[in-house]
């Protein structure tokens, strides 16, 4: 995973993490991210990028599923599936995160 950030002078910052184990997630992909990006946490960034390298097809460079060790990624690859489906049955407002929910006057 690559952070690629460019500050208002131009200046281009880039910060590369390799994952453990494959993913499927957004969650993970989202956390590592946050962690990146948290710290270069300082000036103002007129371009915030994230890329994705080394990907494997899953049925022929995934490592089998271990019940014990896999930090919750099953779960949430299941979530995830299930809310894909359901937005694409209902629409992509189907289901919303509850930070994306807009109070009411």
């Amino acid at each position: 995973m690559v952070l690629k950030l460019k500050t208002g002078d131009f200046r281009q910052i880039t910060r590369r993490r390799t994952l453990e184990a494959p993913t499927q997630t957004a969650k993970t992909l989202f956390a590592i991210t946050r962690e990146l990006l948290a710290a270069e946490m300082g000036p103002a960034f007129r371009l915030i990028g994230v890329g994705l390298a080394e990907l494997v097809d899953v049925a022929v460079g995934a490592p089998p599923e271990d019940l014990f060790t896999d930090g919750g990624e099953t779960r949430a690859r299941t979530t995830e599936r299930t809310l894909d489906a359901l937005r694409a049955r209902f629409g992509p407002s189907a289901v919303v995160s509850g930070r994306n929910l807009k109070g009411e006057p």
